[in-house]
């Protein structure tokens, strides 16, 4: 008898004890594991045997779902080998690969790849060892019978099973033995009798395997693919059929890494024996592969033939790792495929696994639940889950694979049942533990592939022309199958932190192709939307398709989202339900305190409030659905659409951080140029010294107001460096620059701190004296900007204290700007947030971030976030499907007030919020605060009531300004210089006008 089969007697023989004392302990399992295995060990294996008894004691322990553990056992195997060199030989390679495997199922995919590679070079160091044994005539035993329980599913043609030896003899000449410095035997001796060369092969095929999955488009650049290919490509002497059928097999898997396709088809003559006849220990994973292979593909009824098959055969052959591989796919393509009838053959398989293996048992319940809650059957998904996180709570460290799958299905479960707030924690936790941990680095493979895409372009191990192919295919928008059959780990990809290699991508193309710089530079841009608003492109996306009639919706959308209303018919009738509620809500008094809203005024703010909340959960619930609805992105770049759209005298500025430079693009409507600014640090150096030397920055000193006015004052020779950095190396972007009319422009990172406005020109004064300037936050959201919008019912100035000192003073400024135009309302800092009128809160100098809602038209609508109402500019539209027309924050702080310069989100993300909600505003960079602020944005009112666009009412008024004077003691930002001195200050005082910034360029209808 076997050392696997002694042990797995053993613990046959546990089946006695209850289930919770059985698999839930894993302290108490470990322990009756090694004390069992202490009195079998040299009874149960002969001394001589090959990998040793410890090793099947780990690998039994990796079956019981005891990871950590299982780790700690294949490590003191590997320290603790006597017959082999600490090179070692073949019979250290199943031992590599385990340790690889729980490596792999705790999340720490470069160790675990690491092993894989270690396993394989030890394979290519002897290249005849399979030749080395005797393994026997071709007489062996052929069985049909199945183990117990194992019937679940048909299987797809009728087989029989071959028994294959527990070990084989080895036919090595003693002579050949040598031994290092240190006595390490490297060439077995005559005592190592036997070798269990069916475990050997087993975990070489887990290795091929992995390596496959693990790297990706990297897999046919590595520099161990070749070598296998042409290793597994040269015929062995055996002649058994297993043997053949056996090297065949792991040539197949070696040749996924350069043709998929011929590797299936390799597979599928080398899984059987004698003409599909006979099946045997290797057949479970080349079905299993070919399965992946038809799925990637989007073949989901073949890939779950097979699938159902390996599952079949990894439980006859008591492979329970590759059962839960099995399941796991079965529960993916089951869902993606709306294959409902797999889920009683799925709990069976978890029924059977609970008596066997703890890893499959958990697989089957983590593949089970999701086809429970797609057929309706909550109650019974519910108990699934339950179950599931008893069996996970011993290993929370030790599977966090499993971990997340399992919140995720109890955040689809929480949606199911309107339970947004669970559902949205449990999301947050999934994603979190997909991403795993800086030490441990991300689970997703794609997370992997893009930062050991970097690491390998730095080290030069892969060229440039790779790197740039490789870069393209991983940093694609998601595929449909990656949303059908991933979409947790493509949630978890997408919100891993990705714009270096974003970055990387952009520094590698060639300078002199501006269409792909434009493109690429764009992408970085919208990569930074995404890594803010992980979920907000999806939730977006479906808003608009259900707000959408069917028959306008592109035809790829629309089978989608029809299936969706079929499935679920709330997503049809809310929105209706919705508009009308909402409309109904408008035609009321404004009211700005609950409690003057009483009876049936309040009834309907209610149901509008719970209307919004049951839509809001039922587009989150689609958003993490397997539909491949196309997440919205701000748009893709279309050079043709932009120069439509651009006037004469207009110019769109991108910029993007690459590496040690910056990557600038420059569109007119007949012009499309790139260039590329060297040094960015000292671009940066240059933002904080403008900084500095304005008197902004509050550890900079004593401010001298008259030095900052002054023609000669010191930051206008930095501002005019800076000018010259960024413009200046090209004749052709000077120009542009020199004689645009209007500058949009969208920088990223920290370009977003760039006061463009107070640069210094040819002309030796600030830009914004010869051309207005607006933000957007991509080069190709500029069409948003100029996007024909109806005006929302109420148009809106929020306002925060304005930095003043004095409440009544600050109130009386506010009111100041609110009277220079029509339909304002103003909203104080101390305004009550009264949950019946979430529409109108308002923490303008804590906003960061935006809301999950509609804008006033179907095609522009606000991106979601988080579950944290303080972090959602637009909380005061919560429950309606407008926006107010104009928004203004005069009173934000970013990070650069403390002279640093962070990655630009605290202003980049409330641009997206006004660009993207449909609505026209302004900001600032800093709090400025005070009577030149009040005077500021009553004449920026007043210029916009003349029809003109938000950047040109802002040069206006900041023209206009430059020709006041105010008292320091009335400006807060100018303080300590107005405490107690009551000095005069001219109004082209930079502070008091750089830091608004234009959002979009919406003239008033």
């Amino acid at each position: 008898m076997s050392p696997i089969e002694s042990i797995t007697e053993v613990f046959q023989g546990m089946k006695s004890l209850p289930a919770a004392i059985r698999l839930s302990d894993s302290r108490l399992l470990l322990a009756c594991c090694l004390v069992l295995f202490v009195s079998t060990w040299t009874q149960a294996q002969p001394l001589g045997d090959l990998p040793s008894a410890r090793y099947y004691a780990s690998r039994e322990l990796f079956r019981m779902g005891s990871v950590l553990e299982a780790k700690t056992g294949f490590q003191e195997v590997l320290t603790r080998a006597q017959r082999s060199a600490t090179d070692g030989w073949i019979d250290s390679v199943p031992t590599m690969v385990m340790l690889g495997e729980c490596h792999f199922h705790q999340g720490e995919l470069a160790k675990a790849l690491e092993l894989y590679d270690a396993a394989l070079a030890v394979v290519l160091k002897f290249p005849g060892w399979i030749d080395q044994f005797s393994l026997g005539d071709n007489g062996l035993a052929v069985s049909d019978a199945a183990v117990k329980g194992v019937n679940w599913f048909k299987p797809s043609q009728p087989s029989t099973s071959l028994s294959l030896p527990p070990s084989v003899q080895m036919q090595i000449d003693v002579t050949q033995a040598r031994a290092d410095a240190q006595g390490n035997i490297i060439a077995p001796l005559n005592v190592t009798a036997r070798l269990d060369s069916t475990e050997v092969l087993r975990t070489i095929a887990v290795a091929l395997a992995r390596r496959w999955q693990l790297l990706g488009p990297l897999a046919k650049h590595s520099p161990m693919t070749g070598p296998m290919i042409l290793y597994f490509s040269n015929n062995i002497a055996q002649q058994q059929l297993w043997a053949q059928a056996s090297w065949l097999v792991l040539r197949g898997l070696a040749t996924l890494s350069q043709d998929e396709t011929l590797a299936a088809q390799q597979l599928q003559t080398a899984g059987f024996l004698n003409n599909r006849q006979n099946d045997y220990f290797l057949t479970p994973i080349a079905l299993q592969i070919q399965g992946e292979v038809a799925a990637k593909k989007g073949q989901y009824q073949a890939a779950i033939i097979h699938f159902q098959d390996a599952s079949l055969l990894a439980a006859q052959y008591l492979q329970f790792d590759q059962l839960s591989e099995a399941l796991l796919w079965l529960g993916d393509c089951g869902c993606a495929n709306d294959r409902i009838d797999l889920l009683d053959p799925l709990l069976a398989a978890s029924s059977w696994s609970g008596k066997k293996s703890a890893l499959a048992h958990v697989a089957g319940l983590s593949a089970s639940t999701e086809l429970c809650i797609r057929a309706g059957k909550l109650a019974q998904a519910k108990k699934l889950i339950m179950q599931e996180a008893s069996l996970l709570k011993p290993n929370r460290n030790a599977l966090p694979r499993y971990q997340a799958r399992l919140a995720f299905n109890e955040a689809i479960l929480a949606f199911s049942e309107n339970h947004a707030e669970a559902g949205l924690a449990r999301v947050n936790e999934a994603v979190s533990q997909m991403r795993g941990s800086a030490a441990t680095g991300a689970i997703p493979a794609a997370v992997f592939q893009k930062q050991l895409t970097l690491d390998l372009l730095a080290k030069g191990k892969i060229t440039l022309a790779d790197g740039d192919s490789i870069l393209g295919q991983l940093l694609s928008e998601p595929s449909r199958m990656d949303w059908e059959l991933s979409p947790l780990e493509t949630i978890a990809a997408l919100s891993t932190s990705a714009i270096p290699a974003y970055q990387r991508w952009l520094s590698l193309t060639d300078p002199t192709d501006v269409e792909k710089s434009l493109v690429r530079l764009n992408l970085v841009q919208q990569r930074q939307v995404h890594e803010v608003l992980p979920l907000g492109g999806r939730v977006f996306s479906w808003k608009q398709a259900v707000l959408t009639p069917l028959g306008e919706l592109p035809p790829d959308v629309r089978p989608i989202v029809q299936a969706a209303l079929q499935q679920n018919p709330q997503l049809d009738q809310l929105p209706q339900q919705l508009i009308a509620a909402t409309e109904a809500v408008r035609k009321l008094p404004l009211q700005l305190d609950e409690r003057q809203i009483k009876g049936d005024q309040k009834q309907l703010y209610v149901q509008m409030e719970e209307l919004a909340e049951q839509l809001d959960t039922q587009l989150m619930l689609q958003a993490l659905s397997r539909r491949p609805l196309r997440r919205f992105a701000p748009s893709d770049w279309n050079t043709d659409l932009a120069q439509q759209q651009l006037a004469d005298g207009d110019v769109i500025f991108g910029f993007v951080e690459a590496g040690d430079e910056l990557v600038g693009v420059a569109i007119t409507n007949d012009t499309k140029l790139t260039w590329r600014v060297p040094d960015s640090a000292s671009v940066a150096a240059k933002i904080n010294q403008i900084y500095r030397q304005t008197g902004l920055v509050k550890n900079s000193g004593t401010k001298l107001t008259s030095k900052v006015t002054d023609p000669t004052a010191e930051w206008r020779a930095t501002a005019s460096d800076l000018y010259d950095q960024l413009f200046g190396s090209d004749p052709a972007i000077s120009a542009l620059a020199q004689n645009s009319r209007r500058w949009i422009v969208a920088p990223h990172g920290p370009m977003w701190y760039v006061p463009f406005e107070l640069l210094i020109g040819p002309s030796r004064s600030p830009v914004i004296l010869n051309s207005a300037i607006v933000y957007v936050p991509t080069i190709s959201s500029f069409h948003l900007a100029n996007a024909s919008t109806l005006p929302a019912d109420h148009s809106a100035v929020m306002l925060s204290n304005f930095f003043s000192l004095d409440k009544t003073q600050n109130q009386k400024e506010a009111q100041l700007v609110a009277d220079a135009a029509d339909h304002t309302t103003v909203i104080q800092l101390e305004q009550k947030n009264a949950p019946s009128s979430q529409w109108l809160r308002c923490r303008i100098d804590e906003v960061v971030c935006l809301s999950q809602q509609d804008a006033d038209s179907a095609n522009l609508q606000v991106l979601p976030v988080d579950n944290n109402p303080r972090s959602r500019l637009g909380e005061w539209i919560n429950s309606t499907l407008k926006t107010p027309e104009l928004i203004m924050l005069p009173a934000l702080e970013t990070s650069i007030r403390t002279g640093k310069t962070g990655n630009g989100n605290e202003i980049f993300i409330p641009v997206c919020a006004m660009l993207y909600s449909g609505s026209r505003g302004m900001i600032s960079r800093w709090s400025v605060g005070g009577e030149s602020s009040s005077r500021y944005l009553q004449r920026i009112r007043q210029e916009l009531t003349s029809s003109a666009s938000i950047s040109m009412a802002m040069r206006r008024a900041t023209i206009a300004l430059w020709a006041e004077q105010f008292s320091t003691a009335g400006e807060p930002v100018l303080l300590p210089v107005g405490n107690g001195a009551d000095i005069l200050t001219s109004g082209d005082h930079p502070l008091f006008w750089s830091g608004y910034m234009a959002v979009g360029d919406r003239a008033p209808r």
